[in-house]
């Protein structure tokens, strides 16, 4: 358990920018709490966001505005899952000191119990169920529920798994939903039910297989491209109360929705050659997909309204980024990832506008490693996206919203448990903006049974943060750390 606090008054002309508060970090697990259940406990709480940007030293943490108090107790026996659960989210709208500047979602107490996929019988139908309830409340700015009203849920769904028929696999599914709310967004914040029915097919057509019959560098390649189609279609009993629903996680966000979508993913794989005839696992090297949706119903059955952002479940299954709603076809979405050996590996993430505006977001990932040496780095790139607003019928150019661009990279050598030099050097810089947000770098020498751990740190956060530090540590085998480094904070 860690707890810190500053009482900033702040003085002179700085007063106004003073972020008192405390934070408070518990992580916890334990295997076998009795009866078959494992217990977690994980705990991150701040009173402000302006605490967290001023005095936090880890930067992915500083800029985060979402802290989670979360704890459960889980069973898993035979095909079914048990579990008890309470959490609380928080999401900080601004870094001001004033009442009210943050959204607090609670789910206290809470119980789940679900079962996976079963065969009925000795038929081709497969029986999955998922049954929850809690205590759950909401409060933001503008909008308070009662600090907890009922939340059930009950999920059945039966799948059929036919025979392949010429190379086709078509998988049907279909689904009810029923959800009891103890308050909804109405006048007099009466409770609701939704009633929802899924009903979705899969469809795969035959893959494409292509064997190279000579090896090359010692290894033997494939090439597969697989298709795949998925209908879906879901209808409410009363879709005017999707519209009172209350929002506090993905359970609450389903629309109605009429879509198909299409992918097509290329493959390529590789396997060593053996002189014992024997048969190592494929590895794939590289794997490309492409998807897109189409929605014979942009408008999701009504629920979307001009000028108001709302997320819905069609739109958040395709892919991470927002994009604009309204609009039948969906952003192109894009996967490459590149394995090449077991030292380097790189996924590409992009979606692109299918009316010939480019790429709106893009994502990379990538790490290399070779012996004591590494790098890796992130960039995330949002440009000219529509997710601002939620037009029925989108208009005007693209090009005139803001763009994002943030990137993280990281080089590290060696590893500070063994003897010797070991060090990493870090930079976050947002390349819309040209602004290096955080430079780290980090050195230890090992001797054995002492080290010692050297680090600096550069910060610009805004007005509220811009400055350096030096921090040291003396470490002790089998004893502990002395200095103001932690061991978790560690890069490397």
């Amino acid at each position: 358990m860690e707890y810190s606090g500053v009482n900033d008054k702040g003085s002179g002309p700085q007063r106004q920018s003073r972020a008192p508060g405390q934070s408070l970090r518990v992580i916890g697990e334990a295997k076998d709490v009795g009866g078959g259940f494992r217990g977690v406990l994980n705990v991150d709480y701040i009173t402000s966001l302006a605490y967290r940007l001023t005095f936090t030293d880890n930067f992915m943490q500083a800029v985060t505005s979402e802290v989670h108090q979360t704890g459960f107790l889980t069973k898993n026996f035979d095909a079914y899952s048990l579990n008890f659960f309470a959490s609380r989210y928080q999401n900080f709208l601004t870094a001001q000191l004033v009442p009210g500047n943050s959204i607090i979602i609670r789910q206290t107490p809470g119980v789940d119990f679900s079962g996976i996929d079963r065969q009925v019988g000795n038929s081709s139908f497969y029986f999955a169920f998922d049954f929850s309830a809690a205590g759950v409340g909401r409060t933001q700015p503008g909008f308070v529920t009662p600090q907890l009203s009922t939340r059930l849920d009950f999920h059945p769904e039966i799948t059929l798994r036919t025979k392949p028929f010429l190379g086709f696999h078509l998988t049907p599914t279909l689904g009810l939903d029923a959800t009891h709310y103890g308050t909804s967004l109405n006048a007099p914040n009466q409770g609701v039910n939704r009633l929802l029915g899924d009903f979705s097919v899969d469809l795969r057509p035959p893959s494409f297989e292509k064997v190279f019959a000579r090896p090359h560098w010692g290894r033997r390649f494939k090439h597969v491209i697989e298709p795949d189609i998925r209908y879906r279609l879901v209808r409410a009993h009363d879709a005017e109360n999707l519209l009172d629903v209350v929002r506090y996680d993905r359970l609450d966000i389903f629309a109605e929705t009429n879509e198909i979508e299409y992918s097509l993913t290329n493959s390529l794989l590789s396997r060593k050659e053996t002189s014992k005839g024997e048969k190592p696992q494929a590895r794939e090297l590289i794997s490309w997909r492409i998807s897109q949706k189409y929605y014979f119903d942009p408008t999701f059955g009504g629920a979307l309204v001009p000028g108001q952002r709302v997320v819905f479940d069609p739109t958040i299954s395709l892919t991470g980024f927002a994009f604009a709603q309204g609009r039948r076809l969906s952003p192109i979405v894009s996967v490459l990832k590149l394995a090449p050996s077991s030292h380097y590996d790189t996924e590409l993430r992009a979606d692109m506008d299918p009316a010939g505006g480019g790429v709106l977001n893009a994502g990379i990932t990538s790490n290399l490693r070779r012996g004591p040496a590494g790098l890796s780095f992130t960039d995330f790139f949002i440009n000219r996206t529509a997710a601002l607003s939620t037009p029925i019928a989108p208009t005007g150019s693209l090009a005139a919203l803001p763009s994002f661009h943030l990137l993280g990279a990281m080089a590290s050598y060696g590893n500070s448990s063994r003897k010797g030099f070991s060090g990493a050097v870090g930079l976050n810089y947002n390349l819309a903006q040209r602004i290096a947000h955080q430079a780290v770098s980090q050195l230890s020498y090992n001797f054995g049974c002492l080290a010692l751990d050297f680090e600096f740190i550069r910060f610009a956060l805004g007005t509220l943060r811009r400055e350096n530090q030096f921090r040291i540590a003396i470490s002790l085998a089998n004893m502990g750390s002395f200095g103001n480094l932690k061991p978790r904070e560690r890069l490397y």
